[in-house]
């Protein structure tokens, strides 16, 4: 548990810090530790080459994620670009385990856990999702053990909230790496001799968080263990370019995930967003989720003045400090229809009051905003995404270009476009999307109601009657293999073009591979189907 190494944060932050602006820091090639976040801040124009360092956090698997630590923080920054580093955690923030035993009358199984990890019989099993021969998560088995008490609120960072607060599953420890663990349920399809993927922790901490800083350039980063998100953007950043990030098994623990929660996570960015030539291989949850905060109007006070709550923390949920600033574009949607009902502009925000300036249209109690500064552009490029537990990309922002990349063996959708208004409080709609030339291999083979590539109304695949959501969308030239149902989908969008696409191998041919639902302005053509 690394309790006698030395906490080389203080150091890390001094080499980095004191680097003049416009300067370049050149980290000694060492391992360093750190029980305590690093801290990069108030720093312009500098250059940060880690070197080939390897930096080891301090993750503590017997507790929640309160006892680990975030790794870096970059702070009130400028142009800083930050690369060359290996990342991992001083334990494993997953481990790899066999099913041995079923009983489902009294649900429990018996789990041995791979000889390779340390196991003491005093570690969180917090979720577990069974994988197949591939690496992909199959659903054979997709538990979640919840919090005891449903009235905690969890957030990452104080501003992401996490869809519930999750503990250890019950258990009674067998001895040599055996776990005999406690279910709600087991699922009809868990076999004996299954492996499985036991989380840690689900939402753990991050290792890379930006806040305030513009211009980052984040490059030749690898990550062997990462308790949370890879990377989480806050308010209020501007202009990031992530190129050549791994988040993949590897250094002294091999495990099925890398990775238990997001691969990159922007909630607060506005401006261009770039991600190229990067590799996630086995993440807990998406790959890649780029969206903004939802407010939702709770009172009217005046006619400039209204009060915006964030209701996923409850009806008087306040949003983040930074959710808004003065002269922010704010456009408000009726959530039941999605229809925009007004554009507001930002006079102040202060305690979750909002005044404006009402630009159009008109505005009514309860319905959701969307802070438009934080719908970044987006350019994915050259990127691998393997055998995530839910979707390769989540895409809530418009101005979308996706290309030549590669997805294996993600369960729901490789990409899905969609918001959601009511549940995860996460906008807006999309405008300008372009996907073509990537390959896309065993996606989407979950549930026959999921598509390969996906455009929808809400992160939930069932359809509405929603109309004129998005606008501009195009899907060209992709090549999709292993297809379980179909192909491409799109749903409640204005100018669609579904063109020159190869389906291959599809299991279930009961439909069209390609269709367009409630869009105007539709052409689906020279799709080929082998």
């Amino acid at each position: 548990m690394n309790f006698e190494r030395i906490c080389n944060a203080a150091e890390l932050e001094e080499l980095i810090n004191s680097t003049p602006d416009g300067g370049v820091c050149v980290l000694p090639e060492k391992e360093y530790y750190i029980e305590r976040q690093v801290v990069i801040k108030n720093k312009n124009n500098i250059t940060v080459d880690g070197n080939g360092a390897l930096v080891i956090s301090k993750y503590d698997n017997t507790k929640d994620y309160t006892a680990s630590v975030d790794t870096f923080l970059i702070d009130c920054c400028n142009s800083v670009t930050f690369g060359n580093l290996i990342m991992d955690t001083s334990v494993p923030a997953n481990v790899t385990a066999t099913v041995m035993e079923i009983n489902r009358d009294e649900k429990w199984a018996v789990l041995k856990i791979d000889d390779n990890f340390e196991m003491y019989g005093n570690e969180v099993l917090m979720s577990f999702n069974t994988m197949d021969s591939e690496g992909s998560p199959d659903y054979h088995m997709n538990y979640y053990s919840k919090h005891p008490d449903p009235n905690i609120v969890t957030l990452i960072l104080g501003e992401i909230l996490l869809a519930n607060t999750y503990a250890s599953a019950k258990y009674d420890y067998l001895g040599n790496n055996a776990f005999k663990v406690y279910f709600g349920s087991i699922n009809a399809t868990l076999c004996v001799g299954e492996r499985m993927c036991i989380r840690h922790t689900m939402y753990g901490n991050s290792a890379i968080t930006l806040k305030d800083s513009n211009d980052t350039v984040i490059h030749n980063i690898t990550m062997h263990h990462v308790p949370g998100m890879a990377i989480i953007v806050l308010p209020r950043c501007k202009n990031l370019t992530v190129d050549g990030l791994k988040v993949v098994s590897g250094g002294k623990w091999e495990s099925l995930m890398p990775g238990n929660c997001d691969g990159i996570h922007l909630t607060g960015l506005c401006g261009d967003f770039v991600m190229k030539n990067c590799v996630f291989d086995g993440m807990g949850d998406d790959a890649l989720n780029i969206h903004a905060t939802a407010g939702t109007i709770t009172e009217l006070i005046d006619e400039n003045n209204i009060r915006c709550g964030y209701c996923k923390k409850g009806p008087d949920g306040v949003l983040p400090v930074r959710w808004c600033e003065k002269g922010d574009i704010i456009k408000a949607y009726n959530p039941d229809t999605m229809v925009n009902t007004a554009v507001l502009k930002a006079v102040s925000f202060e305690k979750g009051i909002l005044g404006f300036e009402l630009i159009e249209g008109g505005y009514a109690l309860g319905d959701v905003l969307q802070n438009m500064t934080y719908a970044p552009s987006c350019l994915v490029e050259s990127c691998i995404v393997r055998n995530t537990r839910a979707r390769g990309f989540v895409i809530q922002t418009s101005n979308v270009e996706i290309k030549n990349c590669s997805f294996f063996g993600i369960s729901s959708c490789a990409v899905k476009v969609a918001p959601d208004f009511k549940y995860w409080y996460e906008v807006g709609p999309t405008y300008n999307f372009n996907m073509h030339h990537n390959v896309i291999e065993k996606c989407a083979f979950r549930n026959p109601g999921d598509p390969v590539i996906g455009v929808f109304t809400k992160h939930a695949t069932g359809e509405t009657d929603v109309e004129h959501l998005h606008k501009n969308i195009r899907i060209e030239d992709n090549i999709m293999k292993r297809v379980f149902t179909k192909g491409v989908t799109v749903t409640a969008s204005d100018g669609v073009v579904i063109a020159g696409n190869r389906i291959e191998d599809r299991k279930i041919k009961e439909s069209d591979p390609c269709e367009a639902i409630n869009c105007t302005d539709v052409i689906i053509r020279d799709n080929e189907e082998i």
